[in-house]
């Protein structure tokens, strides 16, 4: 959830010097960030700025800001902290909530038909952080065309700052409203007077995001939502499809460290995941596996196993003095898609090959080639997982970007 926080300036000494520097620098980051794209065999990483990173991000560095600009794809920042930085790093996207207003926003004074209430006539939240009966985030009517049109304003000014696009939290398609204990509650429907239907809400939803999306047809937009939305039929479901949609990527939070996955194939294996991230990649959507756990050489893997060039991987715990040698590794282009042999699943690279045991599994000893290097660069030509362990493996030697 958002932060405040106060933009840094910084007093141009020799402002033409500056500005020409400036203008290199742009170019030097946009390509560097083009020449990441489509390529399936590079971990895209994507960073979701926190105070935690705030030391790196104020520090100005020539050498900080090279290492954004090397190891970054994406990050996901907040306006007006980073407006200061996009001259440096112009793959930010800027944070914005699709239906949470700060309780202390006048904004909230000013239209408290906005917001959603219950049945007395009390405004709801969203169900986060919740303490001592309220939350810090209401819940807004995201049917009303007042409070769109208030939503797109304020995304509209973000863009025109130059963000590469919008990263759009609680795109929930499932019912996610309550009281301020966190419990759920359904809201009035303001357009019956009586108790909104979970269908209804999926439809305002999904309809807010279509008119999202109409109104920024030439930005990157990614949709924070929830992958098991809609139940087993989800992508049968007219609403959650045309959400789907109206985003260029969905964020995957918790991603593979999420402990609720398991083996197996049923709704809530491991292989359910990859095959959602598969029908995403089929619709030309990108998927962003936003691990909030520990990333470990797991968490690699799998983005690996998934990889389709378009998509991101992410890790809460990777800073610049935490960083994975396993997110360097160039494994050049796929063979083919991954496969899978009881619970391991395998990708094969031109550079290596990717394994990995699904969770709660027993251990295997998995072959992979004669040549193959683990990421600590011994010889690996099989290798011991266990529940939940993967591997990249390269042929012959380890590939770290330039």
């Amino acid at each position: 959830m958002s932060q405040s926080k106060v933009p840094l300036t910084e007093a141009p000494k020799n402002r033409a010097g500056r500005a020409c520097l400036a203008t290199l620098a742009v170019l030097s980051t946009v390509f560097s960030l083009q020449a990441q794209d489509n390529a399936p065999g590079r971990a895209h990483f994507v960073v979701r700025t926190s105070p935690a990173f705030d030391p790196y991000l104020k520090a100005s560095s020539s050498q900080s800001k090279q290492w954004f600009q090397s190891h970054v794809w994406r990050m996901m920042v907040y306006s007006p902290f980073f407006d200061s930085k996009l001259g440096w790093y112009p793959g930010g996207w800027a944070y914005i909530n699709l239906y949470g207003l700060h309780t202390d926003w006048p904004v909230v004074g000013d239209h408290p038909e906005w917001l959603l209430r219950n049945a007395q006539n009390k405004p709801l939240y969203i169900p986060y952080d919740c303490a001592n009966g309220a939350c810090p985030l209401y819940a807004a009517d995201v049917s009303s065309p007042q409070y769109r049109a208030y939503w797109i304003s304020r995304a509209r000014e973000l863009v025109a700052k130059g963000y590469r696009g919008l990263w759009i939290d609680d795109v929930n398609l499932e019912f996610r409203v309550s009281d301020g204990s966190g419990r759920h509650i359904a809201p009035v429907d303001p357009s019956t007077g009586k108790e909104m239907l979970y269908e209804d809400w999926k439809r305002y939803v999904a309809a807010f995001c279509g008119e999202i999306r109409n109104a920024f047809p030439n930005i990157e937009i990614l949709h924070n939502s929830i992958w098991y939305a809609g139940g087993p039929n989800r992508d049968l479901d007219p609403s959650v499809s045309k959400e789907l949609q109206a985003a260029d990527y969905i964020n995957l939070e918790r991603g593979v460290a999420d402990h609720g996955l398991t083996g197996g194939e049923g709704e809530w294996s491991l292989d359910a995941f990859f095959r959602y991230v598969d029908r995403r990649h089929a619709q030309g959507t990108g998927v962003i596996v936003d691990n909030t756990g520990s990333l470990g050489e797991y968490g690699v893997a799998a983005y690996f196993l998934i990889s389709s060039g378009k998509d991101g991987l992410g890790g809460h715990d990777v800073t610049p003095d935490h960083w994975l040698a396993a997110l360097d590794i160039d494994l050049g282009s796929p063979l083919g898609p991954r496969s899978r042999v009881g619970g391991v699943f395998r990708r094969e690279f031109e550079r290596g090959v990717v394994v990995l045991n699904e969770p709660h599994a027993q251990a295997e000893t998995v072959s992979t080639c004669s040549d193959c290097l683990g990421v600590d660069g011994r010889l690996a030509s099989s290798v011991k997982l266990m529940g939940g362990q993967g591997a990249i493996l390269l042929r012959g030697s380890t590939q770290t970007s330039p």
